[in-house]
């Protein structure tokens, strides 16, 4: 085995990269990323390299056949100044080769100046993070951080521990029809919405939305784990893939404004097209199969709230409406997606399905 840097321009290189997890989850369930977003991803017109920079490697035998793959980055926007990324991992389930790759993101971390190496992280928190270690026997959701069952135990097997968790609820329409009484009655008790008020994402006209919502989400991400701010031009772009999913459902991508009509809360509600994506495999060109496809399955997953109204009925108002909107469109079950270890909004529904991690260790 041997492990090599590759130059993302040589055209052989960068294909074998990217259809190396085709192998791997061949004879599993899984939802196959678009290829042509991952070769934009890694190519120097990403607007992350504005600000970042990444080392991509491979582990191959001696017939030059990939067992593995890796990408080490650094952020100079990210808050945790010591901090640098591994991404984009997979490897066959070999100590050999993951201890390989690893190693060599390591050593160039370390020459980047950093002494804490943490991951999966694919650039940042906006491009996918984290990995699943628990919760296997359900099906993939879109968007979800899915892994091989035995990832985790490569990573600890050479000293990386899981420091940051986050948790999915696989919920049915009963558990929904709960959640939503609940919510209505808060929302009764508190006096109701008041003057708070919904506006949803508009595809003739998404400027003014789209800029609503890049100056409330990046204080709203400040909160969290590896928060680098994106001006409003790398926000599109970071998030393109999302937008064109809500072009197909456009009512459900929300935000709410508070009466001086200032923008307070969003909510990343959309249908589950992971059927759909696994009918892509990963071809671009293929994305209008969507529109064949009707989920049953909602995902609820990510909500985020101005701090200042965070104690105010608007929670209870946003949510109310989502889970009218999932409740009349007729979903069978809904998935409550990767909310951060601690209180969350589905505990009344028992422990978590799914776990994930981002796992870290000291460099220096």
């Amino acid at each position: 085995m041997q492990i090599r840097q590759i130059d993302w321009t040589h055209a052989q290189d960068q294909a074998r990269f990217i259809d190396f997890p085709w192998t791997l989850y061949q004879n599993l369930e899984w939802v196959p990323p678009i290829k042509a977003s991952l070769v934009a991803e890694l190519s120097e017109d990403n607007l992350f390299f504005r600000h970042g920079k990444a080392a991509i490697f491979v582990a191959e035998d001696d017939s030059g056949q990939i067992l593995g793959r890796i990408v080490a980055s650094v952020d100079h926007n990210l808050k945790e100044t010591e901090v640098g990324h591994f991404g984009y991992f997979e490897a066959i389930d070999d100590a050999q080769v993951a201890a390989g790759l690893l190693n060599a993101a390591e050593k160039w971390l370390q020459a980047q100046g950093k002494c804490q190496m943490h991951g999966p992280v694919n650039l940042n928190i906006y491009t996918g993070y984290r990995l699943q270690t628990k919760g296997f026997e359900g099906a993939p959701y879109l968007g979800e951080p899915r892994a091989l069952p035995y990832y985790a135990a490569l990573l600890e097997q050479i000293d990386f521990k899981p420091q940051y968790t986050w948790n999915s609820w696989d919920l049915s329409q009963m558990h929904l029809q709960g959640m939503h009484q609940h919510m209505c009655s808060q929302l009764v008790a508190a006096g109701g919405a008041g003057d708070y008020h919904m506006r949803r994402f508009e595809l003739t006209d998404q400027r003014p939305f789209l800029t609503d919502l890049h100056t409330l989400a990046m204080p709203v991400f400040s909160e969290n784990y590896g928060y680098a701010d994106l001006d409003f031009a790398e926000f599109l772009q970071s998030y393109s893939g999302l937008l064109q999913i809500y072009h197909s459902c456009p009512d459900y991508l929300a935000i709410v404004y508070d009466p001086q009509n200032q923008p307070v809360g969003f909510g990343f509600v959309y249908p589950d097209y992971a059927a759909a994506f696994q009918e892509i495999d990963g071809d671009h060109g293929k994305m209008e199969l969507m529109q064949a496809h009707a989920p049953k399955q909602a995902i609820f997953h990510t909500f985020g709230i101005r701090e200042d109204h965070r104690k105010t009925q608007m929670p209870y108002f946003m949510f109310s409406t989502a889970t009218q909107q999932v409740i009349d469109d007729e979903f069978t079950h809904v998935i409550g997606a990767l909310a951060k270890e601690g209180r969350s909004a589905y505990d009344a529904f028992g422990a978590a399905s799914r776990t994930y991690a981002v796992f870290t260790k000291d460099i220096a």
